[in-house]
């Protein structure tokens, strides 16, 4: 699935990326959801009967790229249905120069289940032209809420939070079952 070239204000709910009607086993396209050159769009909103699985895909789950102001809210993302492992080949979600994305956030169902994934859980990258990334706490791009290589005990299931370029003391919220501060240079966080 595809939104690109300045296509804005779009949404995408309660589909089934990448997996069988049922959620239960890999129908893998290439990529999941590339939302490249558009600004605002939605991938889930929280609200979980419209919930969009995106899993068993051969590479992301989701790319963000050269865009602005993109939510990922309340989706399950390397997992079935009923949350067994069904990664994606690649990484979880990439956000590339997207200042402005948000993914997950304060309210219960607006977190992301991201693991099982090949890659990273949550890749965020940028250009010299484009330095700022924040992990929490408004633009460029924010992380919150998410369940990410955690089960949903926060037992440690193999997912980190990555970037390219230096992350240091950034909150991770949510993340473990508790809130802490936790200093970081191109380094998983348990």
């Amino acid at each position: 699935m595809s939104i690109t070239l300045g296509a804005t204000g779009n949404e995408i709910l309660g589909n089934r990326i990448g997996t069988n009607v049922a959620g239960t086993a890999a129908i893998p396209n290439q990529t999941g959801i590339v939302i490249n050159a558009a600004n605002n769009n939605k991938i889930g909103n929280g609200t979980p009967e419209r919930v969009n699985l995106i899993s068993g895909n051969a590479a992301n789950g989701i790319e963000i790229i050269q865009t602005t102001g993109n939510s990922v809210k309340g989706n399950k993302i390397g997992v079935t249905m009923s949350l067994t492992p069904l990664g994606n080949g690649g990484h979880g979600i990439v956000v590339r120069d997207s200042p402005g994305t948000l993914i997950g956030g304060e309210l219960a169902n607006e977190g992301n289940i991201v693991c099982n994934n090949s890659g990273n859980g949550i890749l965020v990258e940028t250009t010299a032209a484009n330095p700022a990334n924040r992990i929490l706490g408004g633009p460029p791009t924010t992380i919150q809420g998410n369940h990410i290589g955690v089960t949903l005990d926060t037992f440690a299931m193999g997912g980190i939070i990555t970037g390219s370029q230096r992350l240091a003391r950034h909150r991770f919220k949510g993340l473990g079952g508790e809130d802490r501060w936790n200093p970081a240079r191109r380094a998983g966080i348990p």
